[in-house]
């Protein structure tokens, strides 16, 4: 569908192979067809170049008009429409208004939207266990040097955080469990 600019003069342009008829003396024209008015714009052919210049035609169409456009060629007193087209008109500027109207209340309620929910990370979900082992440590009075006597009080605080699900499956049995329940008594000596 061709888009027919109607605020404005414009320029229809294509390109025209005449064969078997002389192209010097050739003329060609639009012809302009909607539902209320027809038009014809002249133009020239420059070679294989057609040229025809169109007038504003804000008053004869509106935006969103449509209709037919036809090229016809004369030449050697002889009539050729080798290209037609619907088209839809078109304004090249326009402004809009939208006025909202004070008299319609909206209702506007808080709105909460959670777009994205991240999962902990394990350096987070380390430094949440570290907390809590020390909290319990705290609680026994368990200290560094004694860690060798206490070991129930350090398998009571680890079943425990694996009750409460701190302690993920993938730590039950990893050597980092030691490192983590270390540092956890570290920090319930301060």
């Amino acid at each position: 569908m061709y888009t027919l600019v109607i605020d404005k003069p414009d320029i229809f342009e294509a390109t025209v192979s005449i064969e078997g008829a002389d192209s010097s003396s050739a003329k060609c024209r639009l012809i302009v067809e909607s539902k209320t008015v027809s038009m014809i714009f002249e133009g020239d052919l420059d070679g294989n170049r057609c040229k025809i210049p169109m007038k504003n035609l804000k008053k004869y169409m509106n935006d969103g008009d449509v209709g037919k456009l036809r090229l016809e060629v004369i030449a050697d007193d002889m009539f050729f429409s080798p290209w037609e087209s619907e088209y839809k008109a078109k304004v090249s500027k326009k402004v809009t208004v939208e006025v909202n109207d004070p008299s319609k209340t909206v209702d506007v309620k808080p709105k909460v939207v959670v777009s994205e929910v991240s999962t902990p990370t394990k350096k987070h979900n380390r430094d949440i266990l570290i907390h809590e082992m020390s909290k319990e440590f705290k609680i026994f009075k368990l200290k560094l040097e004694d860690v060798h006597k206490r070991k129930k009080t350090i398998n009571h605080v680890v079943r425990k955080m694996i009750d409460k699900k701190i302690i993920s499956d993938d730590m039950k049995d990893s050597p980092e469990l030691i490192n983590t329940v270390l540092e956890a008594i570290i920090l319930s000596e301060k």
